[in-house]
């Protein structure tokens, strides 16, 4: 059976339905799914050993083990498929049933993948998961680079169907998955009384976190000497998609919306860096208290460890149930380089205000972004990671996305076998302090769309 058979099967009554949680390699392979190492075989090439699709099915009316494999070789499934209970690729299916493939997301969150579509529900500039869509594989939502220069050359792209609601994820034109699209929220379609649209004010990210910047400004953003190079804070005020500064009033308002119309479960607030001593704790105990007092609402703030550690007890005195610190980079010479504003607050400044914030937030109620793909080594991050779970804060490693428009566009992507050597490390630590992504009470980490580290906790 030669390759165009193969992609004309694909496109049969079977497209989008799993076909094997990996590609088959080893003698082993063969000898517990020989049609599906038949179809590996027929597969040799970039796909080998790599993650096929971002769901795999498995249900009693499945009778083979890998029934679209079965179709593709041309066998009978019910004369010739094995036991699904002896086999490891049938229990895997059995067990996991529609779940995401971290090797694929790792893949797509890397790469990132050529949109063939409108832009529709997306994130473009800002802070945060910019340049961005959110893809819903299986149960998981994960945050994908789309809308950047850098995935233009990415070996993934995603076709919509008509309706905008799902698409197909092809490799190399090998169709390898099947992702739904979440709708455009309800509150967008409103306004404040001044006429400002709400999505000025906060966004959805994944598909049930409300998000926002306080403070669309930084003190360190306007110099090359200070500002931190992979940051787009200010290209998204700039294009007129959001507002410099966002009131008490304005994001209870949307809060309250958000969670009435939309069911979103928890709040992200973030903020710039102001030129006060706090570093933005002030503004965001403010905007905190606000929602709280109109709305159940979770919420996580982030900001620089103030000059002040009473802040954190400030900060959940006024309704913050997780706190975001984040270092981007572990090592001094990466922080220097790629953040110099930034870096002139030292990283054991960054340990203390750890301490102190775990003091009040509990475990794992206190997290920190890390970019992987900056120029820190993979021993680096997992030793940072390390450190930083012993003392009870959530390492949320993410890899690096090149926005457009700011000094590391054009910075290479982060390779995703770096990620999936990673993950693992990270993990085995999470579980060795006893830490997990759904104990925190709200925010990044929380959501995990913008990392595949939730499957290996």
């Amino acid at each position: 059976m030669n390759d165009t058979t193969i992609l004309r099967k694909l496109q049969g009554p079977l497209r989008g339905q799993a076909l094997l949680p990996q590609v088959y390699g080893s003698a082993s392979d063969s000898a517990v799914d020989p049609v599906g190492a038949q179809l590996a075989r027929q597969l040799q090439g970039p796909l080998r050993g790599q993650a096929l699709l971002p769901q795999v099915q498995g249900s009693d009316s499945d009778r083979a083990v890998d029934p679209v494999g079965a179709q593709l070789a041309g066998e009978d499934v019910g004369k010739h498929a094995p036991d699904p209970k002896r086999t490891p690729v049938g229990a895997r299916l059995a067990r996991e049933g529609s779940t995401a493939s971290p090797d694929l997301l790792a893949e797509l969150q890397c790469h990132g993948v050529r949109w063939q579509g409108a832009d529709g529900l997306a994130r473009k500039g800002g802070a945060g998961p910019s340049d961005h869509k959110a893809l819903s594989l299986g149960e998981h939502t994960a945050m994908v680079p789309m809308l950047n220069r850098a995935s233009l050359d990415s070996p993934y792209s995603a076709v919509p169907d008509s309706s905008g609601a799902q698409a197909l994820i092809f490799r190399e034109g090998l169709q390898v998955g099947q992702v739904q699209l979440p709708g455009v929220p309800k509150f967008y379609g409103l306004n404040t009384e001044d006429g400002i649209p709400y999505w000025k004010i906060a966004t959805l990210h994944s598909k049930d976190v409300l998000a926002t910047t306080v403070l669309q400004h930084c003190i360190r953003m306007n110099e090359a000497a200070t500002s931190c190079q992979f940051c787009a804070i200010g290209q998204s005020l700039a294009s007129g998609k959001t507002i410099a500064r966002k009131r008490p009033a304005q994001l209870a308002q949307v809060a309250k919306a958000a969670v009435e119309l939309d069911g979103v479960k928890h709040m992200v607030m973030t903020t710039g860096t102001p030129q006060t001593s706090d570093r933005g704790a002030a503004i965001l105990c403010e905007s905190a208290a606000a929602v709280t007092a109109v709305v159940d609402l979770p919420i996580q703030a982030q900001c620089e460890p103030p000059d002040d550690d009473a802040w954190f007890q400030r900060l959940k005195d006024s309704g913050v149930v997780s706190l975001g610190m984040h270092l981007e980079a572990v090592t001094d010479a990466v922080r220097q380089r790629i953040m110099p504003g930034k870096a002139e607050v030292p990283l054991e400044r960054y340990f203390t205000a750890f301490d102190a914030a775990v003091k009040v937030f509990g475990r794992g109620q206190v997290s920190t972004y890390i970019l992987a793909g900056l120029g820190d080594s993979e021993d680096a991050i997992a030793q940072m990671s390390e450190r930083l779970a012993s003392v009870g804060v959530y390492p949320f490693v993410v890899p690096f996305v090149p926005i457009d428009g700011t000094p590391l566009a054009r910075h290479p992507k982060p390779d995703s076998a770096l990620m999936q050597r990673l993950y693992p490390r990270i993990g085995a630590s999470l579980r060795k302090h006893g830490l997990h992504s759904d104990n925190i009470n709200a925010g990044c980490a929380k959501c995990g769309a913008c990392s595949a580290l939730k499957h290996h906790e």
